[in-house]
């Protein structure tokens, strides 16, 4: 499976997206699906975690997938704080900020981080 989806951890304050080699569209959708299952089963808010640290690949990106990101049932659930991306290559960086651009209702509910290790401290640092 090339993205997986479950708790960062045992508090199940976070949910992540675990994007391994290649992937495609229909398996984000798949994974989406998995996540709604995991905010549905809690009564507060998570963040979600895109990890791309284990990818280099993005599959072919039109106006109709981005608008599919931005509209996913993911990014306006009752239980989703942030949606954060973390370890993305400098492509899929382009690709994001054209997304914040073209969707800035959605891309302001996104945050992005260069690694685990700044991530962590933002997420255990931060004030709830």
């Amino acid at each position: 499976m090339p993205i997986t989806v479950q708790w960062y951890e045992e508090e199940q304050k976070n949910i992540q997206y675990d994007v391994v080699n290649i992937w495609s569209w229909q398996d984000l959708a798949d994974a989406i699906e998995e996540a709604i299952a995991l905010l549905d089963s809690v009564d507060y808010k998570v963040n979600l975690i895109i990890d791309f640290t284990n990818t280099t690949y993005i599959p072919p990106v039109s106006i109709v997938h981005l608008n599919k990101v931005a509209n996913a049932p993911t990014v306006n659930h009752p239980n989703t704080k942030k949606l954060i991306m973390v370890g993305a290559n400098k492509y899929i960086q382009v690709i994001f900020n054209v997304f914040k651009k073209v969707f800035p209702f959605a891309g302001e509910r996104y945050e992005s981080f260069s690694d685990h290790k700044t991530l962590d401290a933002s997420l255990y640092n931060r004030s709830e």
